[in-house]
């Protein structure tokens, strides 16, 4: 069971959404891998440990703000059109963000209510540095 936190939400439904690819407990002990829900604006709601590492903040300070907000202005601009394209189209994007030396493979799936329509946004990252540099 996971855990609430007062900053952080209750994301057992998640298991429910097999679409997403990942098993959210493979994603509570991972540092190599992240999971943050955003609304349809890319708000976010729920940051888990690892993203909120990643940020250098603290998770009271992540959630609630503009998933964009994180990130460069390149980055930034990227994540923006796939919010869009995945709330207009319903479908999932995957992308990779270079930072510096890090590589994130990232997908971006849409989260459904009952009736179908789009709630959320669920971004699931790993980080794919070691094989990228193995390629390289």
């Amino acid at each position: 069971m996971i855990q609430k936190r007062k900053v952080s939400r209750d994301i057992t439904t998640l298991k429910n959404h097999s679409h997403i690819g990942v098993e959210v407990s493979e994603l509570r002990n991972s540092n190599e891998r992240f999971l943050v829900i955003t609304d349809t604006h890319g708000r976010i709601l729920f940051a888990d440990p690892a993203f909120v590492q990643s940020t250098g903040r603290t998770a009271s300070e992540v959630v609630g703000l503009l998933i964009c907000e994180i990130l460069s202005q390149d980055h930034a601009a990227l994540l923006n059109n796939r919010i869009t394209n995945v709330v207009s189209t319903g479908m999932p994007e995957h992308f990779e963000i270079v930072t510096g030396a890090r590589y994130t493979e990232n997908s971006l799936f849409p989260l459904c209510d009952g009736g179908g329509t789009i709630v959320q946004l669920a971004l699931v990252g790993n980080d794919i540095t070691e094989r990228k540099q193995a390629e390289e």
